[in-house]
């Protein structure tokens, strides 16, 4: 199900903005203990991750709103409001996948077992039965002589690998901006991608 929403905050654009238009002595001096007091709030479990168009996304941009305001800072939003309608789609996927074994098809049991999601807002999106191939981490590093890929025909397959970057003087490369999702070259052929983690 397609689910369109709005209301997003003007964080950058707002701080910007009031900052240009007020001088910076107008503007209180950064402060780490009560950065951090906004932080615990924003971050706290009671606003339920903040997602877009949720109670606690809500709650959060209110509360950012307020601040905005003690500080003096002027709205540029429609209505003098510190917040601007964006159109957003929200989906409600509710995929079924299974795995074919010796002993027959195994289904996983969404959000127990496995997550999934598209990349466009289709109202269906199918993968079909293919063959997985494990291609370790994803990583094509030639820095680090890493090619997960190496010898792999990926064409037409679901690529299963494992999450995050190993090691870590390899995260601490170059390497670790180049996450398993942008190996384009070698998965732009391939029928969908998958991901595990260790347990």
């Amino acid at each position: 199900m397609i689910r369109r929403s709005s209301t997003a905050l003007l964080l950058a654009a707002v701080t910007t903005a009031a900052a240009a238009q007020r001088p910076a002595t107008g503007l209180p001096t950064p402060n780490a203990s009560a950065m951090d007091a906004h932080l615990k709030y924003l971050a706290d479990d009671l606003l339920e991750g903040r997602g877009p168009g949720t109670r606690g996304g809500m709650l959060a941009a209110k509360y950012i709103a307020a601040q905005f305001e003690a500080m003096g800072l002027e709205p540029v939003g429609p209505d003098k409001s510190f917040f601007q309608p964006v159109a957003l789609v929200g989906m409600k996927p509710r995929p079924t996948f299974s795995l074919g074994t010796a002993a027959g098809p195994h289904p996983l049991a969404y959000g127990d077992d496995f997550v999934a999601w598209a990349e466009t807002p289709d109202s269906a999106v199918a993968v079909g039965a293919a063959p997985v191939v494990f291609v370790g981490y994803g990583i094509q590093s030639p820095e680090w002589q890493w090619d997960d890929y190496k010898g792999i025909d990926t064409k037409g397959k679901v690529l299963l690998m494992l999450v995050k970057i190993p090691g870590s003087r390899i995260r601490q490369s170059s390497t670790a901006a180049r996450s398993p999702t942008t190996a384009a070259g070698r998965t732009s052929s391939s029928r969908a991608r998958a991901w595990a983690r260790r347990r």
